[in-house]
């Protein structure tokens, strides 16, 4: 670990043999060993050694993936318009005899000697169109599921009976991780209220590009 190389300064948390060995490359408090071993009490002993203060805004104010602290908000009817979008086949199964027409547009038609005893094949489906929507400030791509950056937006990972019973989302603009208000806020209320003295607000607020 060469701390040294870093351009912002490096803090290591460890257990066991691992601690000894890594701390010696640390410089003085830049290496704690935890001892404890509920989740809950190792926190604590976290946010105690480095004098950590948490704030009602920091619950859930980073991503879990990048790390990253600016978010979309998207209502889940537009969530849902994407999911459909991006589950529908990538490829066609076509029976033997069919071939591309000459005109590069995707098309498809029967040659002169179609034979339907012929194998199936596969064929990518025609790439879809675009269709942009402006959201706080960012631009969406229904049809794709991504946003103006180039981030897609991780919609294959929300299961569509999640989407319909949610209000709104949360879009990493990072890294296109979704999140909504689920259990676990209810459960990350309670565990902050209880562990960190923190009390957030009943909904997040996440922050804007």
């Amino acid at each position: 670990l060469e701390s040294e190389k870093c351009k912002v300064p490096v803090y290591v948390l460890s257990r066991g043999n691992p601690f000894q060995m890594i701390s010696k490359e640390m410089p003085p408090g830049h290496c704690l060993q935890i001892k404890r071993e509920k989740v809950e009490e190792q926190i604590n002993e976290v946010f105690k050694y480095f004098n950590v203060k948490a704030k009602e805004g920091d619950l859930m104010s980073r991503c879990v993936i990048c790390n990253g602290d600016k978010y979309l908000k998207l209502p889940g009817h537009i969530l849902k318009t994407m999911k459909e979008e991006v589950s529908k086949p990538k490829v066609m199964l076509l029976p033997g005899g069919y071939e591309s027409s000459s005109e590069d547009d995707g098309n498809l038609s029967f040659s002169n000697d179609f034979d339907t005893s012929e194998d199936e094949f596969a064929v990518p489906v025609p790439s879809r169109e675009e269709k942009w929507m402006e959201f706080e400030g960012c631009k969406v791509d229904l049809l794709n599921a991504k946003m103006e950056n180039g981030v897609k937006i991780g919609v294959d990972a929300v299961h569509m009976n999640v989407i319909e019973q949610t209000v709104e989302f949360w879009i990493c603009i990072t890294c296109g991780k979704v999140y909504w208000q689920g259990t676990h806020w209810k459960k990350a209320q309670k565990w902050a209220a209880n562990t960190l003295n923190v009390y957030p607000k009943p909904s997040p607020s996440p922050k804007n590009q």
